[in-house]
């Protein structure tokens, strides 16, 4: 999936759910980075999506 982050940055990647996890991997063709993270699952998606989003803001916008 494309991802366009406050700063502009676009990244790609996947962001999936099986039972018991939450998986995030993006990655850039700008600079040679990639971020993937694996979390427990939450009764709040959108707080953990919140989070991965602050957490891919703070990688790639900097």
């Amino acid at each position: 999936m494309k991802l366009t982050l406050s700063c502009g940055t676009t990244v790609w990647g996947h962001k999936g759910h099986i039972p018991g996890y939450t998986t995030y991997s993006f990655h850039t063709d700008r600079r040679d980075i990639t971020v993937a993270a694996t979390a427990l699952p939450s009764p709040n998606d959108a707080a953990v999506d919140q989070a991965m989003n602050q957490a891919l803001n703070a990688e790639f916008c900097s």
